[in-house]
């Protein structure tokens, strides 16, 4: 059900902006360990919680009587928001930069869900209406992703050990 249009929020504001302006930052430490390894140990997290908050929205779609364009907003609420958890825990720890980065991001997310809809007229909505009911599972999805975000590297770094222990 999604559109182009329904991903630009997170593709503005949570993932090309960002990127941009976190690239220009200045890093004189080398690498070290596995790099792939790396990257992907910390993008495991945000991209698991991603999908959690989608695949939720459509287990919870008959239980909350949702039509395909409220399933649609309620996911691209869900997705972006837990997108800028992501990129919040990405950019730590906080300087001065990565805090205009990601607060930023998030100002801008919310002035783009205001000014979007209403420059985005077309014959499929960039957003409908939803209850509150809804509203809450979205809210409830951003909650479950922080969560998701914050222990997945706890889990990884235990299991890692146990297999040492074990190995």
């Amino acid at each position: 059900p999604f559109e182009p249009k329904h991903l630009y929020m997170i593709e503005f504001f949570i993932i090309g902006i960002p990127s941009f302006f976190l690239a220009l930052r200045t890093n004189t430490s080398l690498i070290k360990g596995n790099f792939l390894k790396s990257v992907f140990l910390k993008t495991l997290p945000i991209g698991l919680s991603l999908f959690i908050s989608v695949a939720l929205v459509y287990a919870f779609q008959g239980v909350l009587g949702m039509d395909a364009n409220q399933v649609t907003t309620v996911s691209m609420i869900a997705m972006t928001f837990s997108g800028s958890i992501g990129l919040m825990y990405l950019c730590q720890p906080f300087t001065k930069t990565t805090s205009l980065v990601c607060f930023g991001s998030l100002a801008a997310t919310f002035v783009g869900f205001m000014v979007l809809p209403m420059i985005l007229n077309s014959d499929t909505p960039f957003m409908v209406d939803i209850n509150n009911n809804m509203m809450l599972l979205a809210f409830l999805l951003v909650c479950l992703s922080a969560l998701i975000i914050e222990l997945t590297p706890v889990i990884i770094k235990l299991v890692q050990r146990k297999g040492v222990h074990n190995g």
